[in-house]
C-alpha cells in the first residue's frame, strides 16, 4: 500500500510542468539557510574604499559571527531564520594604531577607546591628564537583518559612515610677524566611541594641537590667523545645545612663542562657545564638524612687539587649507 502512495505521489509530480513544479513554496525547506548578499557603499559618506573589512553578525543567542575579507565591496553568507545585528568597520583589531577595539564579541559594548599619546614628554604648561592620540579614520555600518528563510536569497546595501568628528581650532593674532610658534592642548573630548550604541564615551581625555598653518588677513598684513583641524571621538555629550554646555567642559591651553623666543601662556574656556555643522545625517548621527575661533579679525589677539634674537623662520607653512564649515565664535581672554 505504501509502495502505491509513493508510486502516485511520483506520477504525480511528473506530471506538473518543470515551472509548476519549481513554483511549489510548499516543497521548499523552510529551514534550509537564505544566502544573504550585502553590498557595501564606502564612498558616499566615508569618501574611500579600505583595504579590508570586518563582518560582524550577532544571532538571536547573542553570539557574534566575524568574518574579515578583503573585498570590501559585498559579502556574503548563509543566514539562517531570525534576527541577525549587523555591524561593518573597516580595519581589524590587529591593524589599528591609534586606539584598540575592547569588548568585541559583546554587541551591546563594543566599543573603540584612544590610546595614550606615544613619543610625548608632558610639560607642567599641559596639565594634568593623559593626552591621547587622535583618531585615524575609522568607518560603521549598523543594521538588523530580518531573515526570512522562505527566501531563497536577498540583497541588501549598507552605507558605511565615519565615526570622527572633526575639530577646527582658529586663533586670530595683531602683529602675527612676533609669533614663532603655537602649541595648545584642548580637553573634554570624549575618549572613544561605543560602536553599536553609536555615540561618544563618556570618559574624557586631551588632544595635543602642534601642527599648524598660518594665513595673513587681506586687508591687514601685519594681522593673521593660526588654524589646526584635527579628528576627534567627540563631545561626551554628543552635541546638545551648545549654549547649555559648562563652559569649563572644554579649556583650550595655548603656549605661545615670540620670535625672541620669550614664552606666552594662555587659557580659554571655551564649552560653551563651539560652533556645530551638521551634514545631511543630522543629530542620529556622529558626523558633525565642530570649530571654534579665538579673537577676530576685528579684534585679534594683540602680541608683544619683540626683536627676532636668532633670525630662526617660523614653523607655520604660508598657505592654509580651506576651513571646516560651521562659522567663527569668538573666544576672548
Amino acid at each position: 500500500m505504501k509502495f502505491v502512495q509513493l508510486f502516485a505521489g511520483c506520477l504525480l509530480l511528473l506530471s506538473c510542468g518543470e515551472k509548476e513544479f519549481l513554483e511549489r513554496r510548499d516543497l521548499v525547506d523552510p529551514d534550509a539557510p537564505t544566502m544573504t548578499t550585502i553590498h557595501v557603499d564606502w564612498t558616499t559618506l566615508f569618501g574611500k574604499l579600505p583595504s579590508g573589512m570586518t563582518v560582524d553578525l550577532w544571532d538571536s543567542t547573542g553570539v557574534v559571527h566575524r568574518d574579515l575579507t578583503n573585498n570590501v565591496t559585498s559579502y556574503s553568507k548563509y543566514l539562517s531564520d531570525g534576527p541577525w545585528r549587523l555591524l561593518i568597520h573597516n580595519l581589524s583589531a590587529g591593524e589599528l594604531n591609534t586606539f584598540r577595539l575592547e569588548d568585541e564579541d559583546n554587541y551591546d559594548s563594543i566599543r573603540i577607546t584612544a590610546l595614550p599619546l606615544s613619543d610625548h614628554t608632558a610639560e607642567s604648561w599641559e596639565g594634568d591628564g593623559t593626552i591621547i592620540q587622535t583618531p585615524e579614520p575609522f568607518g560603521i555600518a549598523l543594521d538588523t537583518l530580518d531573515i526570512n528563510n522562505e527566501e531563497e536569497a536577498r540583497q541588501d546595501t549598507e552605507v558605511v559612515r565615519p565615526i570622527t568628528t572633526p575639530l577646527t581650532v582658529n586663533i586670530h593674532f595683531e602683529d602675527i610677524e612676533n609669533l614663532r610658534s603655537v602649541k595648545a592642548v584642548i580637553n573634554g573630548f570624549s575618549t572613544g566611541y561605543l560602536l553599536t550604541q553609536n555615540r561618544p564615551e563618556e570618559s574624557k581625555g586631551k588632544f595635543y594641537l602642534d601642527t599648524w598653518t598660518k594665513t595673513l588677513d587681506d586687508t591687514n598684513k601685519k594681522n593673521g590667523t593660526v588654524s589646526t583641524t584635527i579628528a576627534t571621538f567627540g563631545l561626551p555629550d554628543r552635541h546638545l545645545d551648545i549654549a547649555t554646555r559648562d563652559s569649563m567642559a572644554n579649556m583650550l591651553t595655548l603656549q605661545i612663542t615670540l620670535r625672541n623666543d620669550s614664552v606666552i601662556q594662555r587659557q580659554a574656556a571655551i564649552g560653551n562657545r563651539f560652533t556645530v555643522s551638521l551634514d545631511e545625517l543630522g543629530l542620529s548621527f556622529a558626523q558633525y564638524n565642530l570649530s571654534v575661533t579665538i579673537g577676530s579679525t576685528t579684534d585679534p589677539i594683540p602680541l608683544p612687539n619683540v626683536p627676532d634674537s636668532n633670525q630662526k623662520q617660523s614653523g607655520f607653512s604660508a598657505d592654509v587649507d580651506k576651513w571646516e564649515d560651521g562659522g567663527n565664535t569668538d573666544v576672548h581672554f
